[in-house]
């Protein structure tokens, strides 16, 4: 579906469609049997076929946002990788459904995998198709496709037998029903990004384990281990996003990273040179990860008075410019100015006040309103370092820019 978080909020739509419209719809009582996987609804109608349609025509008329394609058969039907058919008896037996455009995409046994995973595949294959497949004859039936397909993808004629002769003696029935997931307290999962040297890592951890168990209450304590998967060659060769490459760089061709002073402009002298920024009031560390300087524009800023309370702003503009505006509203004790009021109460000279640049907000490489992603960056900031009055000299968060 796209995005990671795609199918969750497809799920959180649903649900809440589910229980406004269809759970309360006037066709519910001609519902006899209704599931759904994500945004697919299989359903066992009672009712007539007019009145089907009808129910149709009804709900694309619910939301705007959603629209219904209905497909139904009065003897045989497919729903997600299951196809259904009635018997002259009543029955309803079923069996595997492929699309006719499907291609066998299964994972190459020469892939570069976990010899452990692709051992298994054909077993995970076999069960599933047991449990879609009603009768048996049918089921061995579709064994010998799926045997095929997984000898096309390379898998050696022994682990297809292996594989077939396991899920073979698998009740049908204990397959269908729900499984509690089981947590071992004692069991620890070692996750680690697969490479060629993973099993020895594995094994070496294995060999040496009777050194964690020394440790006084780990003596019951096993692990087991588990991969990610690393960056294939497209991720490698094109990526998503393009690294960013500033324009100054230090004497051995590494990036700095921090806030520095241009060294010619007249906020130098009271610019702070950071690398980490620590947030006296919170204690939060920051280690900044961008290079600016006074000439740096869309940037977070930080204004440090001397009793140690700060002002988080943002500006489109270059540093140096900005600070060169709150300066002179400090010179002309312009009152509706941010950090003004504070100075004049606490007698606060503008010359000891300190300044510097805590992030840059930098064009994203797909677009979107950068000016916006200022604003809600500074909002961030204000709230992360506590910054709101009287803690700090901001005067509040505008919490409806963290949400839309």
């Amino acid at each position: 579906m796209g995005a990671t978080m795609a199918p969750t909020i497809a799920n959180l739509f649903m649900t809440e469609f589910e229980q406004e419209w269809i759970h309360h719809s006037p066709f519910v009582s001609k519902i006899v049997f209704y599931k759904r996987y994500i945004d697919d609804i299989f359903i066992l109608w009672s009712g007539t076929e007019q009145e089907l349609h009808l129910f149709e025509k009804w709900i694309n008329t619910c939301d705007e946002n959603i629209q219904f394609v209905l497909n139904y058969n009065f003897v045989e039907i497919s729903f997600l990788d299951v196809s259904l058919k009635k018997m002259e008896d009543g029955a309803i037996v079923t069996t595997v459904f492929k699309k006719s455009t499907d291609r066998n995409t299964m994972l190459h046994f020469d892939s570069a995998h976990p010899m452990p995973l692709k051992n298994s595949l054909p077993f995970s294959q076999f069960l599933r198709y047991k449990r879609n497949c009603s009768n048996t004859t049918v089921y061995r039936q579709q064994s010998e496709k799926l045997k095929l397909d997984l000898k096309n993808r390379g898998y050696p004629n022994k682990c297809i037998k292996t594989g077939f002769k396991r899920a073979l003696y698998y009740d049908r029935d204990a397959l269908l029903t729900p499984q509690p997931k089981s947590q071992d307290e004692n069991m620890i999962t070692c996750v680690t990004q697969y490479s060629p040297w993973s099993r020895k890592i594995i094994q070496a951890m294995r060999h040496h384990w009777f050194l964690i168990k020394m440790i006084p209450g780990m003596q019951d304590i096993e692990f087991r281990a588990a991969y990610s998967r690393s960056q294939n060659l497209k991720e490698i060769l094109s990526p998503s996003t393009l690294k960013d490459v500033e324009h100054s760089q230090t004497i051995d061709g590494t990036t700095p990273l921090g806030h520095f002073r241009c060294g010619h402009c007249k906020i130098c002298d009271q610019t702070l040179e950071l690398k980490e920024y620590i947030c006296t009031q919170t204690q939060y560390r920051y280690r900044m990860y961008n290079f600016t300087t006074c000439q740096t524009d869309h940037v977070i800023y930080i204004i440090r008075c001397p009793c140690n309370k700060i002002y988080v702003g943002q500006t489109t503009r270059s540093f140096k410019l900005r600070i060169g505006e709150h300066k002179s509203c400090l010179k002309n004790k312009k009152l509706s100015a941010p950090i003004v009021l504070h100075c004049i109460q606490k007698n606060h000279d503008v010359k000891e006040l300190r300044w510097f640049v805590l992030e840059h907000v930098k064009r994203d490489i797909r677009g979107g309103d950068r000016e916006r992603s200022l604003y809600k960056k500074e909002q961030e900031w204000i709230f992360k370092l506590k910054s709101e009055e009287p803690d700090g000299l901001n005067s509040k968060i505008e919490w409806n820019s963290l949400i839309h």
